[in-house]
């Protein structure tokens, strides 16, 4: 009986370790190959009437824990202006996404995504490239794999009765797909892996040195 609880006893560590390396992987695989079979037919949907030069640049599909880059390109006096054009022959309220009174030029945007890291994330600040034309950049980092919505918001500045209202708008969405990473995978737990490989060593040497049959 002593020496079947001692196997036990060494087997317990390695098998929880194992679970706790094969479970996690083998989610983000099937999570990656049913996001393969529902990607979107539609990589980038625009929610604003954007105007001439308006550009955004995005891969459709990227590999796992290998940053990519996204940017947004806008005249940004000419979408101030299309914005308060519209807004002058509509209801109050029933303008772009409810904007009611005067768009400044002057705005700041901002990506957002679920399982990305955003190496610059927040709202940022215009960098002019030429006749008033705006060109924001942001460096994305995919964790997981799948299937992966980026949201570009525009952080405006509204006035209407004397007051400056900061509003936010969804200019568009982008669908990225990630490509699952194995060995990006095992160069990040190449530590649990090598525990794992060694466990049953020292469980047998263990083993040997306090288990083993005495010598006569």
């Amino acid at each position: 009986m002593r020496k079947s609880g001692s196997n036990f006893t060494m087997i317990m560590p390695a098998a929880i370790l194992l679970v706790l390396l094969i479970v996690p992987f083998t989610m983000n695989y099937l999570s990656h190959l049913m996001s393969v079979a529902r990607e979107s037919a539609i990589p980038l949907t625009i929610k604003l009437p954007i105007v001439d030069s308006s550009a955004f640049t995005v891969p459709s599909k990227v590999q796992q824990y290998e940053g990519f880059e996204v940017s947004m390109h806008l005249a940004t006096q000419k979408l101030a202006d299309l914005i308060n054009k519209i807004g002058d022959i509509t209801a109050e309220g029933t303008g772009i996404q409810g904007i009611t009174g005067k768009v400044s030029p002057e705005m700041q945007a901002e990506i957002v995504g679920d399982g990305l890291i955003v190496e610059n994330p927040g709202p940022q600040e215009q960098l002019y490239v030429m006749d008033d034309e705006t060109h924001w950049t942001w460096n994305v980092f995919p964790e997981s794999s799948g299937n992966h919505k980026i949201k570009f918001l525009l952080h405006l500045h509204v006035y209407a009765e004397g007051k400056d209202t900061p509003t936010i708008i969804n200019v568009a969405d982008a669908n990225v797909n990630v490509q699952g990473n194995l060995s990006g995978w095992m160069a990040r737990n190449w530590g649990w892996i090598a525990l794992l490989l060694i466990l049953p060593v020292a469980g047998w040497w263990i083993k040997q040195k306090y288990f083993g049959t005495p010598s006569s």
